[in-house]
């Protein structure tokens, strides 16, 4: 992603802005929030690419197409940044390892210790591909996160080793359950048992916001989305809601 490339290049690039933010009335742009106050998953992604503490895997090598649809797959290895643009150090562990589609360690499950250094971009770690990558491309994942030392999660990131079309992706079971907490506040479990790339949340007529969407969700994770109404006037999202939930693979059967 270009932001994530021009914080990594700190201090030789220092900030980034993208166009466009909003629209001003219904209009089909390249804005991140529409006219109506709604996310589109640019402005989620946005969130991400600008967290303070950023995580960026820098790929080696690249997947070409030429003429006569010939791939040419030349990922070798992946590059582990960490981006700390925050006045203050931090303490933080990186975890990294290479998976498959249901979870499965290729090989062990890397951790690391660090000080993030304020308005510094540190090369933490180089993840190779084995030759069981090589043979397996569409079938594993690099699985990479940013933790502070409560556990909570600063950033994270996913890494393919070809391109999405020729991922051996398959239904992920995605399993869902809608909560009111004491607070009246409303929020929505998931649980996949799949790996699912892009997990996209809507509900139907109502139009709450969210508190993350368009996310990706592992195999036996468990992820819960606040839910709020964005004008006072909205009907409340609550159990027995229409709730549609799709991901990269749901896109491939339609």
């Amino acid at each position: 992603r270009s932001v994530e490339h021009l914080r990594f290049q700190m201090p030789h690039t220092m900030g980034a802005l993208y166009w466009q933010l909003n629209d001003c009335w219904p209009v089909a742009s390249w804005s991140s929030i529409e006219f109506n106050g709604r996310w589109k998953a640019l402005h989620h992604e946005a969130r991400r690419f600008f967290a303070p503490s950023l995580l960026y895997l820098r790929t080696e090598g690249d997947v070409t197409i030429g003429r006569y649809n010939e791939v040419t797959e030349g990922i070798n290895c992946y590059t582990l940044y960490t981006i700390h643009d925050a006045p203050e150090p931090r303490q933080a562990t990186l975890v990294w390892s290479i998976r498959d589609f249901q979870g499965g360690l290729v090989g062990d499950e890397q951790r690391r210790e660090l000080t993030l250094e304020p308005g510094r971009s540190v090369s933490q770690a180089v993840c190779t591909l084995p030759d069981v990558v090589r043979s397996r491309r569409g079938a594993l994942y690099l699985r990479a996160e940013l933790l502070d030392r409560a556990g909570a999660v600063l950033s994270r990131q996913n890494a393919f080793f070809t391109v999405p079309r020729f991922l051996s992706l398959a239904d992920p079971g995605i399993e869902y359950r809608l909560e009111v907490a004491s607070d009246g506040t409303t929020a929505i479990r998931l649980k996949a048992d799949y790996f699912a790339h892009a997990v996209s949340l809507s509900f139907g007529q109502l139009d709450p916001w969210l508190s993350d969407n368009w996310f990706d969700l592992h195999p036996g994770e468990e992820r819960v989305i606040s839910l709020r109404s964005q004008v006072e006037s909205d009907c409340p999202v609550a159990p027995g809601s229409p709730v549609t939930i799709k991901s990269l693979w749901h896109s491939f059967q339609e």
